[in-house]
């Protein structure tokens, strides 16, 4: 008498793994990033070039007058930097190939601003489309739906709330 729960299949779980793994790793790359930027303003210096981790910016890294232990944390941060690039550069090559052999990735493209990281994550946490009788319920699945409270014949709607899947809310 309990409806059945949808549960991923193996191909979809790892690619759920795949793309939740880029994600941290493009998350800690950026915290690397605010800190050396933490960095730099703690010694009042303002980075003249738009781009830091650039050529420009790394040209101006080297030159700028910064303490030892400054120097030293900078260099460790930029390190970790480029290590991450490489490993989230090899793993969007992996995205990339997924993308184009999914034919609801491909389509998904098509919307703008969704490219083939968001195409196939969209696809591997939502599923099957048809698991859902509505776009209401999508919509409740995913946490986008705000929250309501009714009393006395007045009625206020909240925000959305933790509730949800919360790839699927970060994503959209």
């Amino acid at each position: 008498m309990l409806p059945t729960i949808w549960v991923a299949d193996a191909a979809t779980r790892a690619r759920r793994q795949l793309l939740r793994g880029r994600a941290f790793l493009v998350r800690q790359r950026t915290q690397l990033k605010n800190r050396t930027h933490g960095h730099l303003v703690a010694e009042h210096h303002l980075r003249l070039t738009t781009d830091l981790y650039g050529k420009a910016g790394r040209t101006w890294l080297a030159g700028v007058a910064l303490s030892p232990a400054l120097r030293e944390q900078v260099d460790v941060l930029l390190r970790l930097v480029d290590a991450l690039t490489q490993e989230i550069q090899a793993l969007d090559h992996r995205v990339k190939r997924g993308a184009h052999g999914n034919a609801v990735a491909r389509q998904l493209q098509t919307l703008p601003g969704v490219g083939p990281f968001g195409a196939l994550m969209l696809d591997a946490e939502i599923g099957p489309i048809t698991r859902f009788r509505s776009s209401h319920e999508l919509a409740a699945y995913a946490g986008l739906v705000p929250s309501t409270h009714s009393s006395g014949g007045r009625t206020t709607h909240g925000g959305v709330g933790p509730a949800g899947n919360r790839w699927l809310k970060w994503i959209l």
